[in-house]
């Protein structure tokens, strides 16, 4: 009896196992995309040169870039080494060629291979046929960004770009510098279009032209963008050790404009909507009660909240002041009011979801550092107090005025009052905040509340520098500066990446700001959206590369209804 039952378990498992190796990806059908923040308004001018960085976003669907994240090999799909949570960043040995086959870079130039057979789709629009795109293409784009004003931050060190033949371009340094793959290879501006649609008029959605996975089939301003298969795309897609060159699956994509966000979530939860990508989490518990066959995925962002510090004149030149105020900063509190769960309070500098190459664990930070990142009232008071403060100080702190920033100003002003500092909460309207945050030199004294990305590790080190356009601290520190000097040299990625994860430990040491509590991110998709694993981003706010591997069972949404 007990053989006959392990033997018809075993059945059951094979059959399982067959089943579920035997599904095979449907072709056709209609996907309905959200986005948190596109999807609200019409988008703006596609042309990059522009720099609205939500019309990349609509752009990404039909347009590739040179470098892409490599989710089917490293992913949850593949060998789940990289969870494909960051935006704004991707580990190099995490990344693949995309338009280009292979690179080789050196201190004195980049090499490009362009990768054969890539197609533009045409647009009869403007009167062009599908073409090849080459290594003119490649410079062209290139160019067009490295002399527009969203390129500036890469047109600094980038000194020529050449085509040496039809698959190969080459571009001189000026002077090496370690963000040429961001911004050359996948910044939400890195997208190639044909130079046809920049002499019919870039700026024109119906004048778009490039390689990607989708064309636009029609813009309807105040109601959606639509999308249509590319049929002469290039890229393949491997499941269960099948190759198929003829995706996407899906034949089109729909993207709503629905300017409320309430009648966004209510198209989701009635299947109206496929596909949300990040979805405002005050709805993640009513979607997941109302309903419960939707599949998510939910994880600490890169984005976070905290503390900016101007560090060069008082209270806060003082490290002693600054480790002070860390320890009186009841970092749980904040956290709570997400109203997600426990949040980690360790995740900054550098963000937990990168690989130990990059990132020192929690286990390994000296003691005296975890305390940075622990509420310790009382040990906050000693320290104040043996730094020259025994009975506190008052100190401005700066805030915009959205209702949660303001309840956020007032937890912090009741914390640091526990130690004996005093408050003074400054409220600007967003706007004028923003310009506090960018002028230099800093406008601000005292500190101020504000939310961040922290996903690009050398851009959080880099932007400590004593002269750089994002050292909102108005940090200085000459050892710093020589470090970074060295930092941007580097061409060797592992000797970079064990360089960024010291001099991490460093700057959590020095303490400029205080980080409160990370952003949770999330997606949310109908079951019958299959090949899709919850991965959030395989370039610089771009997901739709995912949804270009995603295929539709129609059987399954008719079964469930829909």
């Amino acid at each position: 009896m007990q053989k006959k039952t392990v033997w018809l378990v075993l059945g059951i498992l094979l059959v399982a196992s067959w089943a579920m190796a035997a599904e095979k990806p449907q072709y056709g059908g209609t996907l309905t995309v959200l986005h948190r923040f596109v999807s609200a308004a019409d988008p703006a001018s596609a042309d990059v040169a522009d720099g609205f960085w939500t019309s990349t976003i609509w752009l990404g669907t039909i347009a590739d870039r040179p470098f892409l994240g490599d989710f089917e090999k490293y992913g949850p799909r593949g060998t789940n080494e990289y969870k494909f949570e960051c935006l704004a960043f991707l580990p190099e040995q995490y990344v693949r060629g995309n338009l280009i086959e292979k690179w080789e870079v050196t201190s004195e130039k980049i090499i490009w291979h362009i990768r054969p057979g890539v197609m533009f789709t045409g647009n009869e629009n403007i009167g062009m046929k599908p073409r090849e795109y080459t290594a003119e293409d490649t410079a062209f784009s290139l160019n067009y960004y490295l002399n527009s004003p969203p390129g500036k931050l890469a047109r600094g060190y980038i000194a020529d770009v050449k085509v040496i033949d039809k698959y190969k371009v080459e571009m001189t340094f000026d002077h090496y510098d370690l963000t040429w793959m961001f911004y050359l290879g996948y910044e939400d501006r890195a997208t190639h279009i044909a130079r046809e649609t920049y002499e019919a008029g870039a700026s024109k959605w119906e004048n778009q032209v490039s390689t990607g996975p989708w064309m636009i089939d029609e813009y309807v301003s105040g109601s959606h963008m639509s999308y249509v298969k590319n049929p002469i795309w290039w890229d393949t897609t491997t499941i269960d050790g099948v190759v198929y060159d003829d995706v996407p699956f899906i034949d089109k994509m729909v993207w709503p404009i629905i300017p409320d966000v309430s009648t966004q979530i209510a198209a989701l939860r009635t299947g109206k909507v496929d596909y949300f990508w990040n979805p405002n989490s005050p709805y993640w518990k009513d979607l997941d009660k109302s309903a419960p066959e939707l599949k998510s995925h939910k994880f600490v962002g890169v984005y976070s909240f905290g503390v900016e510090m101007r560090v060069d004149e008082p209270p806060f030149d003082n490290k002693k002041v600054r480790h002070a105020m860390a320890m009186a900063t009841d970092r749980k509190a904040f956290a709570s009011m997400q109203d997600q769960g426990d949040l980690p309070t360790y995740f900054y500098p550098i963000w937990l979801g990168h690989p130990q190459a990059l990132r020192y664990t929690w286990d390994e930070l000296p003691e005296a550092m975890q305390q940075l990142y622990e509420y310790h009232p009382d040990r906050a008071k000693e320290m104040l107090a043996a730094a020259g403060h025994p009975n506190g100080f008052k100190v401005d702190v700066y805030s915009s005025t959205a209702a949660d920033d303001v309840d956020r100003a007032s937890l912090l002003k009741d914390m640091w009052a526990k130690v004996g500092v005093e408050v003074n909460i400054i409220t600007k309207d967003p706007v004028t905040l923003d310009g506090y945050y960018r002028s230099r030199p800093v406008k601000y004294h005292g500190a101020f509340l504000r939310a961040g990305s922290h996903g690009n590790p050398s851009e959080i080190l880099l932007g400590r520098e004593t002269t750089h356009h994002w050292n909102v601290n108005a940090y200085s520190n000459p050892w710093w500066d020589k470090q970074m000097a060295i930092l941007k040299k580097t061409v060797d990625v592992p000797k970079r990446q064990a360089m960024i994860k010291e001099l991490s430990l460093f700057l959590t040491e020095e303490n400029i700001n205080i980080k409160t509590d990370p952003r949770m991110e999330a997606v949310y998709w109908w079951p019958w959206v299959k090949n899709y694993y919850g991965e959030f981003a395989v370039a610089d706010n771009d997901f739709q590369p995912l949804l270009s591997k995603a295929w539709i069972d129609k059987k399954l949404k008719k079964k469930m209804g829909y």
